[in-house]
């Protein structure tokens, strides 16, 4: 348990200034109630992030675990703890579609802000746009950083040709056939920090 909390303690330093823990819970495929359960043994084992997307369909677990925990440990602030979410790109979804994406998942999550929020996929066209959207919300304080996940070299030099904040994340899942090319994006070294996550599955 003691070296489970020290690895949860450990931080890394992003391209826009803050700390993100480098340990934390995937919750991917996680089933409602399941997943909330699993959300509330690993913060009481000393976890600082959770990840969870829009897609994962499990959001509301997620806020609900934090908010159980919180209530438990009042010497644990919301500050301390990482809560990534993901805004799931479809055709011809634009930038009115990512905000209401966002504070969707802020409703679900009971939050006022989540520390990163990404695009999942660069599948669409609109990916420019959607992007965009996302400094808007991190200008606005929905989300206190921003990125992207699943992106190849090609599309992190299109996003970064355009964008005014660049990504500090970009999340991909290894091993996984579709996403070959964002595993070759982890030694891209323009302005943006990639970084892997390993998922452990409740």
């Amino acid at each position: 348990m003691a070296a489970m909390s020290t690895a949860c303690q450990q931080r890394i330093a992003l391209n826009d200034g803050r700390q993100m823990p480098s340990f934390g819970l995937g919750v991917w495929q996680a089933p409602l109630g399941q997943c909330k359960a699993a959300v509330l043994h690993a913060l009481r084992c000393g976890y600082r992030h959770i990840d969870t997307a829009e897609v994962y369909g499990n959001e509301q677990d997620v806020g609900d675990a934090l908010a159980i925990f919180l209530k438990e440990r009042p010497d644990v602030q919301r500050e301390d703890i990482w809560i990534t979410t993901k805004f799931f790109p479809r055709h011809g979804a634009g930038r009115a579609a990512v905000v209401r994406a966002c504070k969707d998942s802020l409703r679900k999550l009971r939050l006022q802000y989540v520390d990163l929020y990404l695009i999942h996929a660069p599948h669409t066209r609109e990916r420019i746009e959607q992007y965009s959207a996302l400094e808007a919300l991190r200008a606005e304080g929905r989300c206190r950083s921003i990125g992207v996940s699943n992106y190849g070299i090609h599309h992190l030099q299109e996003l970064l040709a355009v964008c005014a904040v660049p990504p500090c994340v970009n999340q991909v899942r290894d091993l996984s056939v579709w996403c070959l090319h964002a595993i070759d994006a982890s030694n891209f070294t323009g302005r943006v920090q990639p970084v892997h996550h390993s998922y452990a599955a409740p």
